[in-house]
């Protein structure tokens, strides 16, 4: 199952004014979305209840129960392997020796996003197609 970030960041480009906001909320602020009824989400993400539970139909989850349940659950996850939630940004300040730090962290969270979306059963049968 894709977790909650992944379908966001997936479907993102799908989404449109109050949906696109509520979106845009939460990869900014995962950890306190995580929290939030869908009613404080959509206070606090400018936007109406009924906008939260479209953007979770939109990127295919059963409601906003469902999508806050898969973020938590990430989150927990994310927390317990010690991964950074956050992407550090690359600054014109940054030396050298950061600037590596940050390309590799994204590349490797890039890598572990796309391990997560293979489907071991699809790329079977594209090998069976192909020989």
């Amino acid at each position: 199952m894709k977790n909650a970030l992944i379908r966001l960041r997936e479907h993102y480009h799908e989404l449109a004014g109050a949906e696109r906001t509520v979106a845009e909320y939460i990869l900014k602020n995962p950890e306190t979305a995580s929290t939030l009824s869908v009613q404080e989400l959509a206070h606090k993400s400018f936007s109406s209840p009924s906008a939260v539970v479209r953007m979770c139909h939109r990127i295919n989850f059963d409601g906003y129960k469902d999508f806050k349940r898969s973020l938590t659950i990430e989150l927990a996850l994310h927390a317990k392997t010690g991964e950074q939630m956050y992407n550090e940004e690359i600054k014109r300040t940054d030396n050298i020796a950061d600037i590596i730090r940050k390309v590799t962290a994204k590349n490797t969270k890039s890598l572990d996003e796309t391990e997560k979306l293979m489907d071991v059963e699809t790329l079977r049968e594209c090998v069976k197609i192909m020989n």
